[in-house]
């Protein structure tokens, strides 16, 4: 029996989402309205990237940095990736 490569593929994924839970997150009810999931992680991520620049402020680091900006979005948008993969249901 000849299989082609997008048939052996096509077997595979459905095999590794067969009995997989719905990984996407899912909004919060709170006094009966329905919030995004962000509202939460958004300020988390915000708190952990403010931390990570005082920390390299404080060690002198903070000088290194060519365009403090761009990397201040940066860290903030890896600490959101990161705790979305984390938290995510």
């Amino acid at each position: 029996m000849n299989r082609t490569y997008h048939q052996t593929l096509n077997r595979k994924s459905r095999r590794q989402n067969d009995g997989n839970k719905d990984d996407m997150l899912h909004e919060m009810s709170i006094g009966g309205m329905l919030f995004s999931p962000l509202v939460v992680l958004v300020p988390l991520a915000f708190i952990l990237a403010t931390a990570t620049r005082l920390c390299l402020y404080y060690l002198g680091l903070r000088r290194y940095i060519w365009k403090e900006a761009w990397f201040d979005v940066a860290v903030f948008v890896c600490y959101l990736a990161a705790i979305v993969y984390l938290f995510g249901d």
